[in-house]
């Protein structure tokens, strides 16, 4: 009989250690924190003219509204002159990390391009599980400074994949890694075309993304260090538009598109994620 319950006692647990490991879940307050003020440092491995180069990442505070928080990340290229060249959007509210909006800056960080996502692209979901799936698709239209515009729609279906170990330059870490597949149909004032990457994130519980990988572009992003010294020029900058100082009616573009777009109409060469 003794026999019998130590049986059915094992069992048990077993079935609880299988279902806590069944119900494990993930939040994106956790994993992709963006606090402001810090800063993130990341290694760029590609075929670009960036290729070895360090990009950085700084969370500046946006605004609350209806919707949710915004905070925004102002984007750099390091160097001996570092370049802001990029201001990314993410909106945090009740279903998530989305980005709502990007702009795009020349050598002297004025605004050359503008874009928002209606609604707002999905990045992080809220709760995540493995094996999780999630979608959303997104309307988008854009417009260069010089007047050039496009429109489209894209549809991101991503998956938790789950806990795994990554290795790069600041270290060793436990991430949860997610998957997000975009495909989008893109119409300018002379072509029609379709596009399609895959972006692929290793996130750390109270860091953020340590790696980064979009397939189009075959660019891989590596946490080297950071959450410490910031440009500190945020004050200095142009502050981020509204869609109507523009003069301009912008939903966004897929990270793929702007690299063609910017490609073929003499912006930005290198890609670059959001």
């Amino acid at each position: 009989m003794k026999v019998v319950y130590v049986s059915l006692g094992i069992a048990f647990l077993g079935n609880l250690f299988s279902a806590l490991a069944v119900a494990a879940t993930y939040r994106a307050a956790d994993y992709f924190p963006l606090t402001p003020g810090e800063r993130m440092s990341f290694l760029i491995g590609s075929n670009e003219p960036t290729d070895g180069a360090t990009m950085s990442w700084e969370f500046r505070p946006g605004s609350v509204g209806p919707e949710g928080t915004t905070v925004v990340n102002e984007m750099w290229l390091d160097g001996n002159e570092p370049r802001h060249f990029q201001d990314t959007s993410f909106l945090v509210n009740d279903s998530g990390v989305s980005i709502s909006s990007s702009l795009g800056r020349n050598a002297a960080a004025e605004i050359v391009w503008f874009e928002e996502y209606d609604p707002s692209l999905i990045m992080v979901p809220d709760t995540m599980h493995d094996g999780m799936e999630f979608s959303g698709t997104v309307a988008f239209s854009g417009q260069w400074e010089v007047g050039e515009e496009w429109a489209g729609s894209c549809t991101r279906n991503g998956q938790v994949v789950g806990l795994e170990q990554v290795t790069v330059p600041a270290g060793t870490f436990e991430t949860l890694h997610l998957m997000m597949n975009d495909q989008s149909v893109t119409e300018d004032s002379s072509r029609r075309y379709e596009e399609s990457g895959v972006w692929e994130f290793w996130l750390v519980e109270g860091i953020g993304p340590v790696k980064m990988y979009h397939s189009s572009s075959m660019e891989e992003y590596t946490l080297a260090g950071g959450l410490i010294d910031s440009h500190s020029t945020w004050s200095t900058m142009q502050a981020v538009p509204e869609p109507s100082s523009l003069g301009m009616a912008l939903i966004g573009v897929p990270l793929a598109t702007l690299v063609a777009l910017r490609r073929r109409g003499g912006g930005r060469s290198d890609s670059i994620p959001a």
